[in-house]
């Protein structure tokens, strides 16, 4: 894994889209978002990659020529970046959603400890608030 980061680095690896003149180095693809209905993402950038792939093939006469290795380069590192965000993704979905529930629980417990006290005579309520 980090060779294909050293790779990029060593060649100065640069990712651009079409319609937008900025290019972006490895590091700054962690900063795109996974997909974008306007502007660059991970996922538009990902597919021209893979299309300039399928675009090397010059002929079937004279054989499909092999990717260039920037191009492969490029797309192996676009998808762990992918991979990375999506786990990264939902895991703190996971855990948000483990928070929820955590915190309706402890609501929960509030509710029936209510319960418990309001059960309770006011001679034990009084002799509750003296143990305090």
């Amino acid at each position: 894994m980090s060779e294909m980061f050293e790779a990029a680095a060593r060649i100065k690896l640069r990712f651009a889209s079409t319609g937008s003149a900025q290019k972006y180095s490895a590091e700054d693809l962690w900063d795109l978002p996974l997909t974008s209905a306007k502007g660059v993402s991970l996922d538009s950038l990902e597919r021209e990659a893979r299309r300039a792939i399928k675009n090397t093939d010059e002929s079937y006469v004279t054989k499909a020529s092999k990717p260039d290795a920037q191009l492969q380069l490029r797309v192996d590192i676009l998808r762990h970046v992918i991979d990375v965000t999506v786990a990264e993704r939902d895991a703190a979905r996971a855990a948000e959603d483990k928070r929820a529930q955590k915190k309706r629980v402890m609501e929960l417990i509030a509710e029936k400890q209510d319960e418990t006290l309001k059960g309770k005579s006011l001679e034990e309520l009084k002799a509750l608030v003296d143990s305090m």
